[in-house]
Formats: structure tokens, C-alpha cells, sequence
């Protein structure tokens, strides 16, 4: 840290004291917004919690593609605390961009929040009003065995599920001699909710298919479920359901849904089209 003088130091609390933020004294001071920090907390002085600014009444009415689609995706991969209020998602270095694109959404302005331990970015959103419309839907903490469909208009049920896949599903392909067979599938620690996907795909397709199996895992000792679509035709089916004409999705699942589109062009009948 450049040496400042007493003067200074005591111009760097004076200011704080007023209200200014670290960033703002760090403009016009010659050391940077740590440093000013760093000034404060060896003055004895309290730092505030910063205060960033973003929509808290978000996922109180599910009225639209993005809102239903990012409250699959906490069931998937989101956690709530209910003693901070807080909401966080944390994805690998590879999905930091769709950190960006949840952000945009609920308006908050977003700040790479690294986690080393994890080599994983992070979104952490502090709301009483949040986590209380969050758990009005079903998402509480510790939610893994208790996770339910939430009531929602049909329409919007695909970009839910969607979300959902975006964050505890996969598209898989595999090379056999001469052809690629294709699957989809999605796993959750919930009994009843990994059936209401299947019941509701099969729903919407207007055909019984799909299998579900119980595993244990080995990194948590505890039981999980997974769906899965095997054969070209039904994966295709139910990935077309879930990711045609869509306006956000995870890129990396995205990318898999227009390989698989496109593989099977030409030899299975899109029933929703591409």
C-alpha cells in the first residue's frame, strides 16, 4: 500500500463517516479501494455492508419465460440460507456467463465473486422478500428431499423443466460403429419430483416412455433418482420440448440440443420443429 500520511488517514475516515463508499474515496485518493479498506479497519472503523441494488420482488408473480426458467434452475443448482435470506448459485469457471445472464434479469449489477476451493463463480443475493417469494414456491433450505412442482400456467411448466435440466440434466452421446445414439437425462435427490417430470413430459408428448433408476452416492452417501430418455427419436422428442424456441437456456446444453438437432435431421422427424 502507498504510505500515506495522518492527514490523509484521517481524510479516508472523515469521508467514510460522511457516507462516502471505498470505491468512491478511492477515486480521489492516491491508494485503491482495498487500500482504503485497509485504512478504515486498522482506524477501528465499522464497515458497512455494501449495498447493491436489484429487483427483490422478482420471483413474486412467475409470469414470464425468464422467471420460470430461473426457478428451475435454483431447484437445480441454487441454495438458500435462511439466516442471512440469502440466494446463491455457484457454477463452474465454464457457466460464469450465465452468472451474468441471472444477474441482467433480476437487475443486479454483477461483481466476480470467486470461490478458489471450488474453482467456481458465485452469485449471492441477500433478500428477506426474496427467500420469503422463493419459499412460497417450494425452495427452501436443505430443499434436496423436498422439492415440488410449483403451480404454474403450462406454458411456462417447459421453461421450469428447462431450467431444471439446464442445471441437474445433461444431453449425452455416444458413438456406436457406425451411428450416434443419443440420451437426456436429469437426476434429483427427490422421489415425487423426478416422477412429475417424467408425468408431465409424457403429458405433453401424449406418450408413456422414459426410466427412472435409484443410485446411491458414493461423494454423499445419499439416494438419488434418475430419469432417463434413451434412443434417438425420444430424446430427440424431449429435448425439442424443452429447448426449441427458446430465449435462455444454459449455452453448454444449448450447444448439445443443436448437435443433437442436427444429427438426426435427416433421419428422425422433428415433431416441434427447429
Amino acid at each position: 500500500m502507498r504510505k500515506l500520511s495522518d492527514q490523509q488517514k484521517i481524510d479516508i475516515v472523515s469521508e467514510y463517516l460522511r457516507g462516502k463508499s471505498c470505491g468512491e474515496i478511492a477515486k480521489t485518493s492516491p491508494v485503491n479501494r482495498s487500500s482504503v479498506r485497509c485504512v478504515l479497519l486498522a482506524r477501528g472503523v465499522k464497515l458497512r455492508k455494501r449495498k447493491r441494488e436489484f429487483d427483490q420482488k422478482y420471483f413474486d408473480n412467475i409470469d414470464s419465460e425468464d422467471k420460470a426458467y430461473w426457478l428451475g434452475f435454483i431447484v437445480a443448482d441454487g441454495s438458500i440460507y435462511l439466516k442471512t435470506y440469502t440466494l446463491s448459485i455457484q457454477l463452474g469457471e465454464k457457466s460464469r456467463d450465465h452468472l451474468i445472464k441471472f444477474a441482467k434479469c433480476v437487475g443486479y449489477k454483477y461483481h466476480d465473486d470467486y470461490n478458489k476451493k471450488k474453482n467456481a463463480f458465485r452469485i449471492r443475493l441477500n433478500s428477506k422478500h426474496m427467500a420469503k417469494s422463493l419459499g412460497e414456491l417450494g425452495i427452501i433450505e436443505n430443499k434436496t428431499d423436498f422439492i415440488q412442482v410449483p403451480d404454474l400456467r403450462n406454458d411456462l411448466l417447459k421453461h421450469f423443466f428447462r431450467g431444471f435440466f439446464d442445471g441437474d440434466g445433461c444431453i449425452k452421446s455416444k458413438k456406436i460403429e457406425c451411428r450416434t445414439d443419443w440420451t437426456i437425462e436429469a437426476s434429483s435427490n427427490c422421489r415425487d419430483f423426478i416422477y412429475c417430470v417424467k408425468d408431465w413430459i409424457n403429458k405433453q408428448i401424449g406418450e408413456e416412455f422414459g426410466s427412472i433408476y435409484e443410485g446411491t452416492s458414493k461423494k454423499y452417501q445419499t439416494i438419488y433418482y434418475k430419469l432417463i430418455f434413451n434412443g434417438n427419436t425420444k430424446s430427440l422428442l424431449v429435448a425439442s420440448l424443452l429447448y426449441n424456441d427458446n430465449k435462455i437456456s444454459l449455452d453448454q446444453k444449448q450447444l448439445r440440443f443443436d448437435k443433437m438437432v442436427e444429427y438426426n435431421k435427416n433421419r428422425i422427424p422433428n415433431k416441434w420443429g427447429k
